[in-house]
């Protein structure tokens, strides 16, 4: 059940942010419409400068800015974390346990879950053996790699920026394949990055089997664990993507799971650490892929029609006679603060239209290049004859 806090005031912030860089979209669409004539040919050579000019300058704060609320979210994460622990030992009257060390965890999962282990590994094996750098975008992205003879650690490489950050087609997903780019600068073997692959898979499947013990906490049978692999594993989807580097669904999947069992655990607890969280997942998650964003809106927004309805425990209802009474305004307060989290997760889909905006929309206007999927015609043509 949530709890009625005062860690996060949404109305206030998001309305007055989100008025304020709507407005300096909507002036800027208007300018560049006016300018457009005086601006230089975006084919000329000036006009090619401007344009990589303005698209590194709006990505490197986006970025900056990016990177800021993720930490902020992480630090308050952080700190939230004894915060609980002393309020569920307030409650109990009782001293919190000691967290088991690593070691033992893991020696207690090997223990219980062998047959678990033994998949894993045998998947993990096949996924790095059948692994090159013979993708069709990587035979590009893997040039700048070992172009300077792999002294070039932690440098910015052109390649998988401009697939992602200077196309200027209308599509926006800047976050994509830089998973890739990071583990670049620590080494160029593929099949490493297949590794890291295989454990995002592996994460996967435990976030996903947490998740469903969350949702069923009378689930006691040690084989579930198995089950899950075995149908996860086994599903064509699984193969197609992780068995490839180039796929972005990868991140988000485990972005999305992670965001599924934070949330729940949130709207059970009230933990603040889980809101925190829960909060930095979908932030993250919702900048891999377009259609990313639906993922992480969806349950938030459903969260509160189905709570202002009067259909969910926990959730207070927003019913219209409240507002007549003289306490409406404090009745209205505590509306939203009961559905803080959620009013955050749904204002990220306007954090969305906005970047959207000024990392790909302006500048895909400016270059005057068709969007990516307007040659993808599909007709019906009728073989006589046949």
């Amino acid at each position: 059940m949530p709890l009625s806090g005062q860690r996060l005031h949404p109305w206030r912030w998001m309305i007055s942010l989100c008025a304020l860089f709507s407005a300096g979209a909507w002036a800027a669409w208007i300018w560049l419409q006016q300018s457009l004539a005086t601006l230089p040919s975006p084919r000329s050579d000036s006009g090619e400068t401007l344009l990589y000019r303005y698209n590194r300058t709006s990505h490197d704060i986006f970025l900056a800015l990016l990177g800021i609320s993720i930490l902020a979210l992480l630090w308050r994460a952080y700190r939230s974390s004894d915060l609980d622990q002393s309020s569920d030992q307030e409650k109990t009257l009782k001293q919190p346990k000691r967290p088991r060390p690593w070691p033992k965890i893991c020696f207690d999962f090997a223990r219980e879950h062998p047959f678990v282990l033994m998949l894993f590994a045998a998947y993990a094996v096949a996924m790095v053996h059948g692994t090159n750098w013979f993708y069709p975008e990587l035979v590009g992205w893997y040039d700048s790699i070992i172009d300077h003879h792999l002294l070039d650690n932690f440098s910015i490489r052109n390649d998988f920026i401009k697939e992602t950050m200077l196309r200027n087609d209308y599509r926006f997903f800047p976050l994509a394949h830089q998973d890739l780019h990071v583990l670049s600068w620590f080494t160029a073997y593929v099949k490493i990055w297949m590794v890291v692959s295989a454990a995002e898979l592996f994460g996967i499947i435990l976030l996903s089997y947490q998740l469903i013990r969350r949702l069923s906490p009378t689930l006691t049978n040690r084989s579930l664990l198995l089950f899950i692999s075995l149908l996860m594993l086994s599903a064509p989807a699984t193969g197609f993507t992780f068995f490839q580097l180039i796929y972005a669904e990868r991140i988000l999947t485990l972005c999305f799971i992670a965001f599924g069992l934070y949330y729940l655990h949130y709207q059970q607890t009230g933990s603040q650490r889980s809101q925190y969280l829960t909060l930095t997942f979908a932030l993250v998650g919702m900048f891999f892929k377009e259609i990313g964003v639906l993922l992480f809106v969806t349950p938030a927004a459903f969260t509160l029609i189905a709570g202002a309805s009067g259909f969910m425990d926990g959730y207070p209802a927003l019913r219209w006679s409240s507002f007549k009474k003289r306490t409406a305004w404090s009745e209205l307060r505590t509306w939203l603060t009961s559905y803080r989290l959620e009013l955050w997760i749904c204002s990220m889909l306007v954090v969305l239209l906005l970047s959207y905006v000024f990392l790909s929309y302006l500048p895909s206007l400016y270059h005057g290049k068709e969007s990516y999927s307007s040659n993808d015609i599909f007709q019906f043509v009728s073989v006589q004859g046949a």
